[in-house]
């Protein structure tokens, strides 16, 4: 491929009077614009017109055509002799990389000749529009309510609209010809980066910044810049229009300091019931010790149920009632008020309602966690097979887009808490597929082991795994180990499998290895004692 400039190196077979009237042309440059270069010509006849002409200019002459073939650089073969066997010759025995054009495509030079006259002709006319062309941008830029100044390549103003002289102060006269020093010393990184952008012949649009007036005030500015091009698209110049965003700079920060004081209290709230959840939870465990011990097991057990069904009433009336203001409000504000706020404003107030449905996520995990002992259901005969069977059902459309795969052994049959073990599964198993490496398809393995009365239950997968260092984090609520950007939930999954375990009178425990995946183990008694054989032991 040729390169954008390089001269089209021709050669001419055939040195008639076409071939003299071609060079007669290309040194007159009447064909400048075509860039050609005849460096060869060809004639049986050694004293034809167009080889005489050719040895006075220094052009390589020949007898045979093919010695052209070796002419260095040569792109193109134009046959003048009209000879059609003379043409397939040609065609047949030249190199690839040279292009042949016969006599008959030869005639249009004629015409591209006539052409290129009235290209200049139109190249005047051309002109003539630009300027009006130019007049007209002058008006519209006259018009445009933001200020516009137009720079030339080495960052000297040429021209400012009304508006530039009405927001900043300055006047055409006091800054066209110069470089305006109008960036306070802070805002230098962004304006160094656009400078550089517009020398590279790049636009850009919205980049924040501020400007100084000319009495001296500050101003919040967004930045938009255009190259200016030259008729042969050389970049000559730049238009800058500095839209004044310093009053909704001011609505983004009175945006941003409710959004922080929200998260502020939400954090609050959300700590205050992780503490008492955790002091439930080892309140439960103390008073489950006590049922061995004391005689009042059932009054505590009520007491228990009473306290966690309070807290049930506050999660769900005292926190999710102002959750739904938020919530209500964001949403008014979004479809009142969107369009007046730039990307950062409507930015920060999709922020606060993604912030609010997390919160409200946070609250339903904790009405799951504290549901395992207000909402328990009696132990029955549980088989796990069918268990797993109707929660991999419900995870059709997950295992499908993580193109996981889950493998499942026999399962035995323990006494249990259905619903509590379809929770149990439906956890451990989405555990797997979530975090998984990215760079493999998640796969689950679930299988048993039966030590007399106790079950063991083992989900293994090829996930991202963890530093065991961190085994107690994993099965405490609200401790995640990854960010939200990483992987979603909410850090309640593994305490609530813990919390059925333990109320089922059994423990969960885990291994892993960063990147190597993990092992989950349940282990469970297989069969619950009866009330007689309880008192008997």
């Amino acid at each position: 491929m040729m390169k954008k400039g390089t001269p089209l190196n021709v050669a001419i077979v055939g040195g008639g009077p076409g071939c003299k009237a071609i060079m007669d042309m290309i040194f007159a440059e009447k064909l400048s614009q075509l860039r050609m270069k005849i460096i060869g010509v060809a004639d049986t006849h050694p004293e034809s017109i167009g080889c005489r002409f050719a040895k006075e200019k220094g052009i390589f002459t020949t007898t045979d055509y093919r010695d052209l073939f070796e002419l260095e650089d040569l792109n193109m073969i134009i046959e003048l002799t009209g000879r059609q066997e003379v043409a397939n010759d040609i065609s047949r025995t030249k190199p690839d990389h040279i292009r042949v054009m016969d006599h008959v495509a030869a005639r249009l030079f004629w015409d591209v000749f006539q052409i290129e006259e009235e290209r200049i002709h139109e190249c005047s006319l051309a002109e003539d529009q630009l300027r009006e062309s130019e007049e007209r941008y002058r008006t519209v830029l006259q018009a445009v309510p933001d200020p516009v100044i137009v720079y030339d390549m080495e960052g000297k103003g040429t021209y400012v609209n009304p508006a530039f002289t009405r927001v900043f102060g300055w006047n055409p006269d006091e800054i066209l010809a110069k470089k305006p020093d109008y960036v306070p010393e802070e805002n230098w990184p962004e304006t160094q980066q656009m400078i550089k952008k517009v020398r590279a012949g790049e636009s850009f649009f919205g980049v924040e910044s501020r400007r100084y007036t000319k009495e001296g005030m500050t101003l919040d500015v967004s930045i938009s810049a255009a190259i200016h091009l030259s008729p042969d698209g050389t970049p000559v110049g730049s238009v800058h229009i500095l839209r004044d965003v310093t009053d909704q700079k001011l609505v983004q920060k009175a945006l941003q300091t409710a959004h922080d004081e929200l998260e502020r209290r939400v954090e609050k709230r959300t700590a205050k019931l992780a503490s008492t959840s955790e002091r439930l939870m080892l309140e439960l465990i103390e008073r489950k010790r006590a049922e061995e011990r004391v005689k009042e097991t059932m009054a505590e057990l009520e007491r228990s149920n009473a306290e966690l069904q309070r807290f049930a009433y506050v999660a769900s009336h005292d926190l999710q009632e102002p959750l739904r203001k938020i919530q209500a409000f964001g949403d008014r504000l979004r479809g009142k008020y969107a369009d007046m706020l730039d990307d950062r404003g409507r930015d920060y107030l999709w922020r606060m309602g993604s912030a609010a449905a997390r919160m409200q996520t946070l609250i339903s995990d904790l009405l799951t966690l504290s549901r395992v002992t207000t909402q328990a259901q009696p132990f029955v005969p549980v088989n796990l097979g069918k268990v797993v069977e109707d929660v991999l059902s419900d995870l059709e459309d997950h295992i499908k887009r993580t193109g996981g795969h889950v493998k499942v052994s026999d399962m035995p049959t323990i006494d249990a808490d259905p619903t509590q073990m379809r929770q149990l599964f439906q956890n451990l198993i989405d555990n797997g597929l979530k975090f998984h490496l990215p760079e493999e398809k998640p796969v689950v393995s679930i299988r048993t082991q039966q030590l007399d009365e106790i079950c063991q239950i083992i989900v293994e997968d090829n996930g991202i795994g963890f530093d065991e260092k961190h085994i107690e984090r994993i099965f405490t609520v609200f401790q995640r180990l990854h960010g939200r950007g990483e992987y979603d939930g909410t850090g309640v999954g593994l305490p609530i499998c813990r919390k059925i375990a333990e109320r089922h009178g059994g423990t969960i425990t885990a291994t892993s290895t960063p990147n190597q995946g993990a092992t989950f183990v349940v282990t469970l008694p297989v069969r619950r004692p009866t009330r007689r054989e309880a008192r008997n032991e």
